[in-house]
């Protein structure tokens, strides 16, 4: 990543983490995917 990407990532977003390949975004993403699908099926569950 250049120096400028990283200077603006940093400041845009201070608390983001920094990733550069494919794979460990899908590998970040995918967990919060899985707990919010998670979640809404207990709260279907529950209002039924």
């Amino acid at each position: 990543m250049a120096n400028s990407m990283k200077t603006l990532a940093r400041k845009c977003f201070p608390k983001a983490i920094k990733v550069t390949d494919c794979f460990h975004v899908q590998q970040l993403s995918f967990i919060p995917f899985l707990l919010h699908i998670i979640n809404r099926t207990q709260v279907k569950r529950f209002v039924l």
